[in-house]
């Protein structure tokens, strides 16, 4: 009897032994909700990954921007005019580009980039016109445009400024004081200039280049210059038009045209290479 209880006694003591050292089993559900919630944690790693990118772009993107604007606005530029004068050409077909990089190196603009960035925020840019032109150095890239814009201010006529408002007379004996006519035949433009000038050259200063004084602070010459050959318009002022071009048709050269301004009359010559001289001067008993 008391093994019977012994025994009894000591199954029971293994049985809470045993239950006291096993883990208990976890249930399908829970292993599940166990493996959603490293699922979620991966998924949020990955979210937060995708952002931080996003934002990394966004950052480069508004740094680019502003570097940019701030490009656009700090491009070098002058404050001030000089007053020292300087002629610049504009050519056919002539980007803003090209125009901004011709008044930099000219010392007009302190960038091109500067005359590009005004250029392109006028519309009125696209409307310069081809020619010369009487800009200052240095001077603000607007102010440069604004010139360009109204070649009517200070328009250069083969190389001679007319200030805006000078009347007829006053441009005619302007243009009469330093004329230059590029030719494509030295030799044969020298003898035909011989009888339309009446005189000699006063000087030579090199082998394809003529000039003639024609008053006092008054010239005009030649230049053997293919490339520029017959574009020339020049004029001479003389006090007798009328006798001065009956002199001339006493040579063998007679005038293709003749202009007639009121009493200011200008008879027009042209060379064999189509450059244009005019023979003009107040007429006071017009014929």
């Amino acid at each position: 009897m008391i093994d019977d209880l012994d025994l009894a006694w000591e199954e029971q003591a293994r049985s809470h032994r045993g239950q006291r050292g096993r883990r208990p089993a976890r249930s399908q559900s829970s292993r599940g909700r166990s493996r959603k919630d490293k699922g979620r944690g991966k998924r949020s790693f990955g979210a937060l990954f995708v952002a931080f990118i996003l934002l990394v772009a966004l950052g480069a993107g508004v740094y680019w921007g502003v570097g940019k604007v701030q490009d656009f606005f700090s491009a070098p530029d002058y404050t001030t005019t000089g007053t020292e004068t300087v002629t610049i050409e504009v050519k056919d077909g002539d980007t803003a580009t090209e125009i901004g990089n011709t008044l930099f190196t000219a010392g007009v603009v302190k960038s091109a980039k500067a005359f590009v960035n005004v250029a392109s925020a006028d519309p009125r840019s696209r409307n310069i016109q081809v020619g010369l032109y009487k800009l200052f150095k240095p001077m603000p890239a607007k102010d440069a445009l604004t010139l360009l814009l109204d070649p009517d201010k200070n328009r250069v006529v083969n190389g001679v400024t007319i200030p805006e408002g000078m009347i007829t007379v006053d441009i005619y004996k302007k243009l009469s004081k330093e004329t230059g006519i590029p030719v494509n035949d030295f030799q044969s433009a020298l003898e035909w200039y011989k009888r339309l000038l009446g005189a000699e050259p006063a000087f030579f200063p090199n082998d394809t280049e003529a000039v003639w004084q024609l008053a006092e602070d008054r010239y005009v010459y030649i230049i053997e210059d293919a490339d520029r050959a017959g574009g020339a318009v020049s004029m001479i002022w003389v006090d007798d038009p009328i006798s001065e071009v009956a002199r001339i048709a006493d040579q063998g050269v007679e005038p293709v045209d003749v202009e007639k301004h009121d009493q200011v009359w200008k008879y027009v010559f042209h060379d064999s290479d189509g450059n244009e001289t005019g023979i003009g001067g107040e007429v006071l008993s017009p014929e």
